[in-house]
């Protein structure tokens, strides 16, 4: 998540947003609503298979949409919930919702036999990416631009309800892949030369091979979370705003 640079309270918001999400995810990973989710995915998986009807593949990748829409897309609605309360609760310096606006990314990944299973929830700029090295780069939405440049969509009830989650939730069952990332713009506009350029593979490429010369991420010595994020100070000019990756490889 990343606040608001024009809203006041933007930092709480993204704290109060990232961990609404964690703490509601947790507890659906540890009950019925995980295993139905799982379930869904292995399902999917399994029908991949070359002899799979295309009615059959749709029937599941419906079905899994279901599970998704049930577990992070709940996730993004706890957390609108949650930001909402906290106005309430400190409506003696927050006058509205609003002053806590930020964005939120919210990604899952399962290894499923030899493939991968990556699903998201994405509203706001940044990035959300399942990327195979020299091969793909798939994309789990795509940033909202606002009217203006450099405006963008935050989190709010218009965000999380049924039409906007279902438009929002996308998942990707893959062969293989080298990650699965996410990034506030913080780390996206300046690794990228502009939106469209993140679905070139080429750029991924680049950034990888950028992350690997920064963070050794493939090393098998201790210490990447210190290194990626020594990395996550690099200098870009005329870029300054806050930068958060997280990354499953």
């Amino acid at each position: 998540a990343d606040g608001a640079g024009s809203a006041k309270f933007s930092r709480r918001g993204s704290q109060v947003a990232t961990r609404a999400v964690g703490s509601y995810l947790k507890d659906v990973f540890s009950d019925e609503r995980g295993s139905k989710l799982v379930e869904a995915i292995e399902a999917l998986a399994e029908g991949t298979r070359p002899d799979a009807t295309n009615d059959d593949l749709i029937r599941l990748q419906q079905k899994t949409r279901n599970e998704l829409f049930t577990t992070i897309g709940y996730a993004a609605h706890h957390a609108v919930r949650e930001l909402q309360n906290e106005a309430k609760s400190r409506s003696d310096i927050i006058s509205s919702p609003k002053e806590l606006s930020t964005t939120l990314l919210i990604g899952l990944a399962r290894k499923v036999g030899d493939k991968w299973f990556c699903g998201a929830y994405w509203v706001g700029d940044g990035a959300v990416a399942v990327y195979r090295r020299n091969h793909s780069v798939h994309l789990l939405g795509s940033p909202d631009s606002g009217e203006f440049s450099g405006q963008t969509h935050f989190l709010d009830a218009t965000q999380v309800s049924q039409e906007s989650l279902l438009r929002r939730l996308r998942f990707e069952l893959v062969e293989d892949m080298t990650a699965f990332l996410l990034m506030t713009d913080g780390v996206s506009d300046p690794k990228f030369r502009s939106e469209s350029a993140m679905a070139e593979i080429q750029d991924w490429d680049r950034l990888w091979d950028d992350l690997e010369t920064g963070a050794h991420l493939s090393s098998s010595e201790e210490g990447h979370e210190a290194r990626l994020l020594e990395w996550l100070d690099f200098w870009a000019q005329g870029e300054y705003d806050d930068r958060t990756i997280a990354i499953i490889y």
